[in-house]
């Protein structure tokens, strides 16, 4: 079993724990790598306001863990700060970011920098190959569909993805994938502004010859609810009115 050792890093005057981390490397190896690291960090910070005094901190091994690594880190960032620490750790501990949070000045300015930069073929490549093979469970889809409820796109995001699909067949549906959205899309009752949107996005577009044959072949021997046949008749006798009153006949 790999032992990873929990340790500290603490102010060289005071002896006050000011960051807590993991390591598998010397604490040596890994204190190097704190004093090479990025001074833009709360952690790089500080080391860097200890550089500039010709000072270093000084680390020292507190446990050594072994499987259980990211749940002693997390017990040992707490423990420190409970103790009134000022820890220079942004997150809770373990392996990842839990705890920290982006503050929402630094999404913008994030987001600004990114904004027009477009990704190289190579890694295009390299995210495409990632995902292929990739299936997200019932469980992850609903927490996407959560979260994207209720978010409308802005008629540029809206303009900018007609464009890009402009043109573009589609890839052909296995038999699963249409019995799968089949299955979904039996008993859906659409509002009456789904029903309306959906009307004006097809208004004007002309049906191809296969599509017709299509529509035809599954009107053919289809049957009728007295209700449906009701709904018909009233939808038909509407448009005969409407007609009328607009000067069509």
């Amino acid at each position: 079993m790999k032992v990873t050792s929990i340790y500290v890093l603490c102010d060289p005057d005071s002896g006050e724990v000011r960051y807590v981390g993991k390591t598998t490397m010397r604490l040596c190896n890994r204190l190097a790598k704190h004093m090479e690291a990025n001074p833009k960090t709360y952690c790089g910070r500080w080391i860097q306001t200890l550089k500039d005094e010709g000072k270093r901190p000084a680390i020292r091994c507190i446990e050594e863990a072994g499987d259980n690594w990211a749940e002693r880190e997390c017990y040992w960032i707490q423990h420190f700060r409970q103790l009134g620490c000022r820890l220079t750790n942004l997150s809770l501990g373990g392996d990842g970011h839990n705890g920290f949070v982006t503050a929402e000045s630094t999404r913008k300015k994030i987001s600004a920098a990114l904004k027009g930069k477009k990704r190289p073929p190579e890694v295009r490549k390299k995210i495409s190959d990632a995902q292929k093979g990739r299936i997200i469970t019932r469980e992850q889809r609903d927490k996407i569909s959560f979260s994207l409820k209720g978010r409308k796109r802005s008629a540029e995001v809206i303009a900018r993805v007609a464009a890009a699909m402009r043109g573009k067949r589609k890839r052909p549906m296995s038999q699963e994938q249409k019995a799968l959205i089949s299955a979904r899309n039996k008993g859906r009752k659409l509002t009456p502004e789904q029903k309306a949107s959906l009307s004006a996005a097809n208004l004007g577009i002309p049906k191809s010859e296969d599509h017709r044959r299509k529509l035809s072949e599954a009107a053919k021997n289809r049957v009728l609810t007295p209700e449906r046949k009701k709904a018909m008749s009233e939808a038909a006798i509407l448009r005969n009115i409407n007609r009328k009153i607009n000067g069509h006949w």
